[in-house]
């Protein structure tokens, strides 16, 4: 029950306010404080660094190592630079002004988090919550208070990276990096678990006539106050129902034709203007207001404002009845192909796979499970891209049992994570370079 608590005090973040311009502070803050490290206008106390590593044994399952041996040497300055690292990412975030979290939604995570950690770790007693609190020299306040800020950095620091990666050229990365990766990660007994392929026909749930038209009104409300000259990050943060890329001003980075669903990718290529608006433009997800913001040889980068039509319990009956309908037609003989192109997403990949068996997409899990080859399920509800209601029908055509791994396997998932790898990396050497840094553990030399 302690652990929980130490993970929130771990995240507490010290801020010693620089003084103003020719004056000198009154208290020396190092006379009162033991600090490990000062990180431009923050620092990390010796207390910090304890607390970290009490978190550490409690996640690794060990007992701190003793003061003095090389092994305690190493965690500690492996916990301070992360900290470190965190705290330069941390403090880039606050400085972009376009990025903020709303406190109510952070009120509301707090919430979920707190009810989730009553009903797992303490079997639904608030009260036994409580007295742990309390017990770590803590009221449920502070507590919240701990776990706000820890939040709040974690989504600053994200959102932070998320719109750097959106604005930059991804990292160059070589085959020899992809393949020491997967050398490095998987070795020699990585195994690929039973996957099965299949085909399929998806169809959207449509809103209804009545909604789709009063959410291209307000689409074209909104575009109407754009050309009147209104900011378009401003409105996107309050209106737009992408709440992913709301935060970012309605940012979704560069892409290539063939990046994003067709229609939206037609409207962006067509502008050639940075600034320039199109719009209203649906697709599956909803409407969308475009704006070009860069053009990069073939890449494009844009911002969108998505209006959402509602769906309701009706609109999934009719395309429940229709998908129905398919299935009929698929055991008179009808083709899947034919189907698809009279019913189906024309985006949509028709066939898929290889899949692991055990970790196929909900819906789709359930209704191949336990297939065999040539097996039509369906049809079943799924929401793509965890947004998009639709059905699916399934024709499962092939069945494959484990084998070992390849570098060719995961090597999509590689250059992502590498890519996220090297953007850090990168983010970390320019922050270094222009942050205040001195690391009293280990008499590390200040750096500028």
């Amino acid at each position: 029950m302690r652990h929980f608590v130490l993970l929130a005090l771990s995240a507490t973040l010290v801020v010693t306010p620089r003084p103003a311009a020719g004056q000198e502070p009154a208290v020396r803050v190092d006379t009162l404080v033991s600090i490990a490290a000062v990180v431009g206008d923050s620092i990390v106390t010796m207390g910090e660094l304890r607390q970290l590593l009490e978190v550490w044994a409690a996640t690794e399952a060990q007992p701190v190592p003793e003061p003095g041996t090389s092994e305690y040497n190493r965690v500690v300055q492996t916990l301070l630079e992360e900290r470190i690292n965190g705290l330069l990412l941390y403090q880039a975030a606050l400085r972009d002004t376009t990025l903020a979290i709303p406190d109510d939604q952070l009120r509301s995570a707090i919430d979920r988090q707190i009810e989730q950690i009553i009903a797992q770790s303490f079997e639904g007693n608030r009260a036994a919550f409580e007295q742990a609190i309390r017990e770590n020299n803590l009221t449920v306040q502070e507590f919240r208070d701990l776990r706000t800020a820890q939040l709040r950095h974690q989504q600053m620091t994200a959102r932070y990276i998320q719109k750097v990666a959106a604005e930059r050229k991804p990292p160059p990365i070589s085959d020899s990096e992809i393949r020491q990766f997967f050398e490095d990660q998987a070795g020699d007994g990585q195994l690929i678990p039973p996957s099965v392929s299949f085909e399929q026909i998806v169809v959207h749930v449509q809103p209804s006539d009545s909604a789709l038209a009063a959410a291209r009104a307000r689409a074209d409300s909104i575009m109407g106050v754009l050309r009147g000259g209104a900011e378009f990050g401003p409105i996107a943060r309050r209106l737009s129902h992408d709440t992913a890329t709301a935060i970012l001003d309605g940012t979704v980075g560069y892409f290539r034709m063939g990046n994003m669903t067709r229609a939206f990718e037609l409207a962006a290529f067509s502008m050639v203007r940075p600034g320039e608006l199109a719009g209203p433009v649906r697709t599956p997800f909803g409407l969308h207001i475009i704006r070009l913001d860069r053009i990069r040889g073939p890449e494009r980068q844009a911002s969108h404002i998505l209006i959402r039509p509602p769906m309701t319990e009706a609109d999934n009956e009719r395309a429940r009845d229709r998908v129905g309908q398919m299935v009929e037609e698929l055991k008179a003989g009808a083709s899947m192909d034919s189907l698809r192109r009279v019913y189906g997403d024309p985006e949509e990949a028709e066939r898929v796979g290889p899949l692991p068996r055990d970790s196929l997409p909900e819906g789709y899990r359930e209704a191949l499970g336990a297939a065999e080859p040539g097996t039509v399920a369906g049809p079943f509800f799924i929401l793509q891209n965890g947004v998009i209601p639709a059905f699916a029908i399934v024709r499962l055509t092939r069945v494959e049992d484990a084998r070992q791994a390849t570098v060719d396997d995961y090597r999509k998932v590689i250059i992502d994570r590498l890519g996220e790898i090297k953007l850090r990396q990168e983010l970390l050497s320019e922050l270094r370079r222009s942050t205040y840094v001195d690391v009293r553990v280990g008499r590390s030399p200040p750096s500028r």
